[in-house]
């Protein structure tokens, strides 16, 4: 019996199943870190300090949204604060008045954008007490966006101020999605009695994961 056309053509089954599984990773969207030290934040190692960054009249501005943060989160007793994240037009300075817009003026965050718009995310939490919050890395990968951070403890009975503009750029058509990541403490931390992770503390406080959406007609 000949079995040669038998094996040629589970070799060939074989190549065309070998080919087809390559074909598909290659259509998986590569994922684009955006760099920390593109990031302006509030006291984040390895960001741009927003302090140094922003001009004078714009840190009067930062100043005049963490009073707004406290006020609301004292009007409301400390319960139920924590916001959805969102995302603003422009970047830098920029993106620092319209986050102004949306905190202290009741401004409407914007949903929609159109590709000729850079696009910045605004990342905070309410004031609170307990841990500050350290960006680790943002990524994105096609429509997914991904906020990884960890939480560090501290003791002072100071209120911790979170605020982070993370720059998109412009992007291409399409929804896309922002998930909030907490990653495991620092070992340092968790050897002191901490435990690895405190989702109660980011589900009290921490901005909600959220969408937004790019498109022709742009808002």
């Amino acid at each position: 019996m000949n079995r040669l056309p038998f094996y040629r053509g589970v070799c060939f089954v074989v190549l065309l199943f070998a080919c087809a599984m390559a074909n598909a990773q290659d259509e998986q969207p590569k994922g684009k870190t955006i760099p920390l030290d593109q990031i302006w934040a509030n006291r984040m190692p390895g960001t741009i300090e927003i302090e140094d960054a922003a001009k004078l009249a714009d840190l009067r501005r930062l100043g005049s949204i963490f009073e707004s943060w406290s006020l609301r989160a004292e009007r409301m007793k400390f319960k139920d604060i924590a916001r959805t994240g969102f995302t603003v037009s422009g970047s830098g300075e920029s993106a620092l008045q319209a986050a102004l817009a949306a905190f202290v003026e009741a401004g409407k965050p914007r949903r929609k954008f159109s590709p000729d718009d850079e696009v910045t995310i605004v990342f905070f939490s309410e004031p609170y007490g307990g841990n500050h919050v350290r960006l680790e890395q943002v990524e994105r990968k096609g429509d997914h966006i991904e906020i990884q951070y960890r939480l560090e403890p501290y003791f002072e009975r100071t209120l911790s101020e979170t605020f982070a503009l993370i720059p998109l750029g412009k992007l291409p058509v399409g929804v896309y999605h922002v998930e909030m990541r907490q990653l495991p403490r620092e070992q340092k931390f968790i050897e002191l009695g901490f435990e690895p992770l405190n989702k109660e503390w980011s589900g009290k406080v921490l901005c909600k994961s959220f969408s937004f959406t790019v498109s022709e007609k742009g808002e």
